[in-house]
């Protein structure tokens, strides 16, 4: 045989292995990620979130939804720890679907969009092998952000212009010193090494190399998820069928962006290999990242709404599997039904907090106001706070934390936990009475309302507390509106009851221990413990003993007595 012959085969075979060994790792990493997934579905993971994650995951959802009807406020937000159940549900894996997972947690579905999400959700959970080949798909996108990708069409608008003639005349340069080469060999040589130190010198000291870089991360990142929406187009399953042919129509108006952004942003997604540093020294003498920008941001603005809309496309297929495995972490759980106009009645049973591990179920109905009374500690914030995440999950993304859930669509409102602000020079009472107007406004919207308030107008004294709450219950009190109200002062369970139900939570003292069963009653309550609680934590007798004596008196007569 002839050693050229030999040559050539050995070099085949070589390359014939390596092709051998790549299409095995890469079935190897498949199949890792596969079995990762498998393990993690329907498993609760422990992750936290940073103030500037939550700030980018969320900016979207701001900026399109919190001046619509329905966008659950700051103050709603924070008070149910909507973060923390975000944290719980949030098992996506790329960028687009947690943005679009926390958008939905924060702006009611439609029916429509309800329905279809459903019916994804419902998919994937039960048909583990599309979910994991949807998610080594969206795995391919990732989450190394930090754009807010459903802001993409603001950032764009920001990004810098800049011009490509002087690159280009820099980049031609270079292209003919070389064809001088092989004519005047001395002087082709010096005028490649000037350009090329001349062209390498003003590529890294450029202001349009500055301008561009921060920009260099988003475009790599949209054409991630045009690459995975390639081979979106070729999933079949009539579940996501809609979503995919909205991947496929964007996919084709963006086939021009997709081409040009390879040489823009493939020098910083190449790895740390060869061809990485091919790709950078090509943008170096020849500057071809900064002659294919000019033409690549203009296709991007003429796009950019079909980025906004690529981006939740795929974003909610994402967030379906993530919600689909949320519902296999509950130890129970069902759909919410939803009430037709003209009927007013919730209906809840056996509800439980999700963050909760060892959770006690509770069931309950309401066709008006509801009362809250009990001691410290019973379970009363617990049970306002699952009450109203509960109205949340029902109309986000369709999962309630119970066996059964029937109630109307509401915009939901609370006052829980409230606190003072040094920095703005207001107190906590002040905070109280700004919080409750905003309840105020919404009840007289007439529409559908769940408010919820922890403790009305705890921030001042007694007599004016109990009349000033009264009043704003009874404001309240109307149609549509359902408030879930907690209180420690049983006189407005007297006052209002014309207008509330009267539910309670107790607990019972043996042997001098207090003991919680965290179960919803009937009536107001008729038990407090804060006395038993001092004394269990260890305060002097003297002290328990003589506030006894001074609330009991107090009771008999209806005067404090003044002590010596």
């Amino acid at each position: 045989m002839h050693p050229y012959m030999i040559v050539i085969m050995a070099a085949a075979l070589m390359v014939l292995a390596a092709a051998v060994l790549m299409i095995s790792e890469n079935q190897r990493q498949k199949e890792e990620l596969r079995r990762r997934f498998r393990e993690n579905f329907g498993t609760v993971l422990s992750r936290s979130y940073t103030d500037e994650e939550m700030e980018r995951i969320g900016a979207f959802s701001r900026k399109k939804d919190s001046p619509k009807k329905g966008y659950l406020d700051d103050i709603t937000w924070n008070d149910l720890e909507m973060d923390q159940i975000f944290a719980r549900v949030n098992q996506t894996l790329s960028a687009p679907g947690e943005e679009v997972l926390y958008r939905m947690l924060r702006m009611p579905l439609s029916a429509e969009t309800s329905g279809h999400f459903q019916e994804m959700t419902e998919f994937f959970r039960k048909d583990a092998k599309a979910r994991e080949e949807m998610q080594l798909i969206l795995a391919g996108i990732g989450k190394k952000t930090r754009y807010s990708l459903g802001s993409a069409a603001e950032e764009l608008a920001q990004a810098p212009e800049i011009s490509w003639i002087a690159h280009g005349v820099q980049a031609g340069a270079l292209v003919l010193s070389l064809f001088l080469l092989p004519v005047v060999p001395v002087a082709g040589v010096f005028a490649v090494f000037g350009f090329l130190v001349f062209n390498a010198f003003t590529y890294q000291t450029g202001k349009d190399r500055r301008d561009t870089e921060a920009f260099r991360g988003l475009f790599a990142v949209l054409c991630q998820i045009l690459e995975a929406g390639r081979k979106l187009e070729k999933i079949t399953w009539k579940e996501t069928e809609e979503n995919c042919r909205k991947v496929a129509e964007i996919r084709r108006e963006l086939g021009r962006f997709q081409k040009r952004s390879f040489w823009f942003t493939a020098g910083s997604a190449a790895g740390a290999g060869a061809a990485k540093l091919f790709l950078d020294y090509l943008n170096l003498f020849f500057h071809v990242d900064l002659l294919v920008y000019p033409g690549l941001l203009r296709e991007a603005r003429e796009h950019r709404e079909g980025f906004g809309e690529l981006l939740e496309a795929v974003g909610e297929i994402d967030a379906a599997i993530a919600v689909a495995s949320f519902r296999e972490q509950l130890p129970w759980c069902c759909t919410p039904r939803f009430l037709s106009t003209g009927e007013s009645q919730m209906e809840v049973q056996d509800l439980f907090h999700p963050l909760l591990e060892h959770p006690v179920a509770n069931s309950f109905t309401a066709r008006r106001g509801v009362l809250l009374t009990g001691s410290n500690a019973s379970g009363k914030s617990t049970f306002l706070k699952a009450a109203a995440v509960n109205a949340v999950l029902a109309q986000t993304i369709s999962v309630c934390t119970a066996s059964f859930y029937r109630a109307p669509r509401c915009q939901i409102c609370t006052s829980i936990a409230l606190r003072d602000s040094i920095q703005n020079g207001e107190s906590y009472f002040m905070a109280e009475i700004r919080s409750l107007k905003r309840i105020l406004a919404l009840a007289e919207e007439q529409t559908p309302v769940l408010c919820v308030i922890d403790e009305v107008l705890r921030g001042t004294n007694t007599v004016e507390r109990i009349a000033a709450s009264s009043g704003i219950l009874r404001s309240l009190a109307r149609p549509k509106v359902y408030c879930f109200a907690a209180t420690h002062d049983l006189e407005l369970t007297q006052i209002l009851r014309n207008f509330y139900d009267n539910y309670h939570f107790e607990e019972t003292v043996t042997g001098g221990d207090v003991c919680f069963s965290y179960q919803l009653k009937n009536g107001p309550s008729v038990s407090r413990n804060a006395l038993i609680l001092l004394e269990r934590s260890g305060y002097g007798e003297e002290i328990v003993t003589s506030a006894r004596e001074a609330a009991e008196n107090f009771e008999k007569n209806g005067v404090w007595e003044v002590l010596a």
